[in-house]
């Protein structure tokens, strides 16, 4: 799967880092997560903690349950009002109630050049409307692979696990994570990331005497 990485590389180097509409959303925190570079190392960081900018900037919510009228929501939400179903239970927040078209945006700061791997801390607990559950991870614009995260249960809506891992090619630098939601429902705490290997550029064609 090297070779892929290596296109991809050459093309966000060609041509640089698409955005979304020429719009950027902002950090949470003000500060873009940091991505550990160092192989075989993880950067976990909160889901809720999702861009700040708005609808259609930094996140798009079609099941808003502020904008329903709570329709079809029934979790306690304090830690976000600005959009996003984020859900409280004691002490965890997590994104939820996330119908197929939800996305929210990250924006991260690359370390190393290399092929990352992206995985979401997931709960979901109902075979019959979840078990076919997906999403699919954008970097600056690039769409990669829609990942199943069932069928197997979690066991319940707050009982998580890291499920649909994505291969992503990243450069150094400050870039925007997305995560789209393919196929709802799931719940989503956190997201890794975590260095799997280091790209090994080559000259194309490689010439051979025979």
């Amino acid at each position: 799967m090297t070779g892929w990485y290596i296109v991809i590389l050459i093309l966000m180097f060609q041509f640089g880092t698409p955005v979304w509409g020429g719009v950027i959303s902002d950090p949470y925190t003000g500060t873009p997560t940091q991505i550990n570079g160092t192989p075989g190392a993880s950067t976990i960081f909160e889901a809720e903690n999702f861009d700040k900018g708005g609808e259609g900037v930094a996140f798009h919510d079609p099941h808003n349950c502020g904008a329903n009228n709570g329709a079809g929501c029934s979790c306690t939400q304090t830690y976000r009002p600005d959009g996003v179903n984020v859900c409280a239970i004691g002490a965890i927040n997590f994104v939820s109630y996330d119908d197929a078209g939800l996305w929210v945006n990250y924006t991260i700061d690359v370390a190393s050049s290399g092929a990352y791997t992206v995985e979401l801390f997931v709960a979901l607990n109902d075979a019959g409307c979840c078990a076919a559950a997906a999403y699919h991870v954008e970097v600056d614009g690039y769409a990669y692979p829609s990942v199943a995260l069932g069928p197997a249960l979690t066991g319940s809506w707050t009982t998580f696990d890291w499920r649909g891992k994505t291969w992503v090619a990243l450069l150094p630098g400050r870039h925007v994570l997305r995560i789209v939601v393919d196929k709802g429902w799931f719940n989503f705490d956190t997201i890794r990331i975590r260095f799997a290997a280091a790209i090994e550029w080559q000259q194309v064609p490689v010439w051979r005497n025979y």
